[in-house]
């Protein structure tokens, strides 16, 4: 009876973990915000609205406009109002093509309508609303007829770029893996990392800032788990390739600074091998320090995205140039001393001043690195409001 009971028990028991404690993790696009970039110089996103009970309109759409390069920033039309005539997700991805209808109505308030990955036809009719107004950029379509012929010469303006924007509420993954990247190229550098949370319905690749849906076979990770050990389940690869989506900033004569995408590059994905498009090699590592897990390029991405490369170039010409000069600058002295005959009595005078040039020249060459370490120095310390501080070591890549 005993036994009875306690395979009962035992049966129970498994039941009970196997449908709490076992629970499958699919990303919900309700705890993230997509965001899209298109060639037409736009920058759409779409957010859950929890405040919202109307089932149909719990995304939020919204559009500002983005330094695209090789796009114009004067919009004529950027007093009209913009109406979204579909989602801007397509199952948590960005429509690979966007149309855009500015019609100006009789009162001449210009309407800007977008529509995500179709045309627009003739059931857009009753959305629009305004087919028998001024057509405005249209101008042949009568009034009171629609022509299929002249929608359909309406270019579309393709995907640049995709990427999720994450919060504290976005849905746990299931596993993540890390990779590194170790910079031996220089002789200051700083290890790159980025992660892969593995989800049941999707692969996300997290480099900084920057988190987007993994191209390429992913399918390979989704059944990676960790055992109780911290050890990989699986076949991981040990080392891949990943591409490079990030946006390029260029500075113009004008000092205003645009922003280009490598073509065809709207997300990350990997490759086992080397290839034109998968540049970067990242080798499989264990969990990196917290200091390095929480390290962002949030100052020169986002905060000062517009100036930063103003700011890298300056100062990277500055870290060359400074130590030039202080060692021209020495060489002339000892220069001086060696021509005047007097080595004795010359040389103790200036050998503060040239040993001070010195320590100037090694500060100046291993700027990053203390850069790195006074800030992680401080917010590592807890001292005072450290949210507001910034790494500004990305000024220095």
């Amino acid at each position: 009876m005993k036994k009875f009971i306690y395979m009962t028990v035992f049966i129970l028991s498994f039941i009970f973990i196997g449908i709490t404690g076992v629970k499958a993790a699919n990303l919900d696009m309700k705890t993230v915000t997509l965001e899209c970039i298109y060639s037409d110089g736009g920058l759409y996103t779409s957010e859950y609205d929890l405040s919202n009970s109307e089932d149909g309109k719990k995304y939020i759409i919204n559009r500002s406009s983005y330094n695209l390069n090789g796009v114009s920033t004067d919009d004529s039309k950027s007093g009209a109002s913009n109406l979204f005539l579909n989602s801007l997700s397509n199952n948590g991805q960005c429509h690979n093509k966007l149309y855009h209808l500015y019609v100006n109505t009789s009162n001449k308030i210009g309407v800007n309508y977008y529509k995500f990955g179709a045309n627009f036809n003739s059931s857009d009719n009753n959305n629009l609303g305004l087919w028998t107004s001024n057509w405005g950029a249209l101008g042949k379509v009568l009034f009171d007829v629609f022509k299929q012929s002249d929608i359909n010469n309406i270019n579309p303006f393709k995907l640049i770029s995709e990427r999720y924007i994450t919060t504290n509420n976005t849905t746990v993954p299931n596993t993540i893996i890390y990779y590194v990247q170790e910079n031996t190229d220089q002789v200051v550098s700083f290890n790159s990392y980025i992660s892969l949370e593995i989800y049941d319905n999707v692969v996300l690749l997290r480099n900084g800032e920057r988190v987007t849906r993994l191209g390429g076979d992913s399918s390979i990770f989704k059944g990676i788990t960790r055992n109780s050990d911290q050890s990989l389940s699986g076949e991981v690869p040990d080392e891949i390739y990943i591409n490079s989506p990030e946006p390029q900033a260029i500075a113009n004569s004008s000092y205003s600074v645009s922003y280009k995408y490598n073509s065809g590059q709207t997300i990350y994905s990997f490759s086992k091998n080397k290839d034109s498009v998968h540049t970067k090699k990242y080798v499989l590592t264990d969990e990196p320090n917290s200091s390095d897990l929480k390290r962002s390029d949030e100052l020169c991405e986002s905060v000062l995205k517009n100036t930063s490369p103003l700011l890298k170039g300056l100062i990277k010409w500055i870290q060359i140039l400074v130590p030039v000069l202080l060692i021209v600058l020495t060489a002339l002295d000892i220069g001086k001393i060696v021509i005047s005959g007097n080595i004795d009595e010359e040389l103790p005078k200036r050998k503060r001043i040239i040993v001070l040039r010195f320590v100037v020249v090694i500060v100046f060459f291993f700027l990053p690195v203390i850069v790195r370490l006074m800030t992680s120095w401080l917010i590592d310390s807890g001292m005072g409001d450290t949210n507001n501080i910034k790494y500004v070591d990305c000024l220095f890549k």
